[in-house]
């Protein structure tokens, strides 16, 4: 397995990766310099939107309502605000809401909790900088790359696995609703990289009466939100572009906020990890009944909707 020795330069001291690194990271994968590598691409496939999703993020942004989406954190103020973009005449034929509602094969937006037939892809950047950079698909093949073969194989391997993970977790009593694959380059071999049904990686959901409970980081994303943190970043991220941590506290919100968001994340997510590690791995955890901690959940939790004919 040949490196980047002489080829790359390392990473700075305090560790970042920049810019530069990653150029010539894609340089000498290009020149067959180096053989095995991590693609500089991620995949998530969804089978649906639940409150959270970044889609919805991208749908108000479609529709001029980025920083009111900012503002909201709860289904109930959520879904007001879909209406409100709903409501705007002729919104669905506007090229920035037709492109992203096309992404997901949609015609129309669905309140969170909408759970469809058969998963939708996209990709994203692993090593920019700047953080998450949307993917088209021609650039996530050019990111990972491969051949138009290899990436025909990729799509086709990546739907039956989101379908595995699916059936797996529902046998379970558990929505996959999304979830995440890392691509590994050794030879010319494509393999992934994450494990099924990861706790971490994929949004693994409750169903809770005619509700669909976030789990794991999914209710701490839900928290951050509400308390206005991911407002803060985002404002951070467009005034200093890949340096933003370095000044998100105390300039864009304060540490208290971020350390009780996380206390209160933390208490929440040993309830819906244990709760999701019973159900798939047997009595393992010594928990509570559902009943006992569901309350917290419900403002942020999804209204399950399957499409109609199903």
């Amino acid at each position: 397995m040949s490196n980047l020795q002489g080829t790359c330069p390392t990473l700075a001291p305090d560790g970042k990766l920049t810019d530069e690194v990653r150029r010539l990271y894609h340089q000498s994968i290009s020149r067959g310099e180096l053989t095995t590598f991590i693609g500089d691409c991620e995949c998530i496939f969804r089978f649906g939107l639940p409150l959270g999703s970044s889609y919805y993020k991208r749908i108000a942004i479609a529709a001029g309502f980025g920083s009111e989406y900012e503002q909201v954190a709860k289904i109930d103020e959520t879904i007001e605000l879909l209406d409100q973009i709903r409501a705007i005449l002729g919104i669905l034929d506007a090229p920035e809401m037709a492109e992203v509602l096309g992404m997901m094969g949609l015609d129309h937006i669905p309140n969170p909790g909408y759970i469809g037939r058969t998963p939708f892809f996209n990709f994203d950047a692993k090593f920019d900088p700047g953080g998450d950079t949307h993917y088209t698909f021609a650039e996530a093949q050019d990111a990972l790359h491969l051949g138009h073969l290899a990436w025909a194989g990729l799509l086709s391997t990546l739907t039956r696995n989101a379908h595995h993970q699916w059936d797996y977790c529902l046998e379970r009593g558990v929505y996959c609703v999304d979830g995440k694959t890392e691509q590994e380059i050794v030879d010319g071999y494509l393999l992934f990289t994450d494990f099924a049904a990861n706790p971490d990686e994929d949004r693994l959901m409750i169903r809770y009466r005619d509700l669909l409970l976030p789990t794991n980081k999914e209710i701490a994303r839900a928290i951050f939100r509400d308390m206005g943190i991911y407002a803060a970043i985002d404002a951070a991220k467009a005034k200093y572009g890949g340096d933003w941590r370095d000044h998100l506290v105390p300039e864009f919100i304060a540490l208290s906020v971020i350390e009780e968001a996380t206390k209160i994340s933390v208490e929440l997510m040993a309830y819906a990890i244990a709760e999701v590690g019973n159900r798939m791995l047997g009595d393992v955890f010594d928990t509570q009944p559902i009943t006992n901690w569901v309350g917290p959940f419900l403002p942020y939790a999804s209204r399950f909707q399957l499409p109609e004919g199903n």
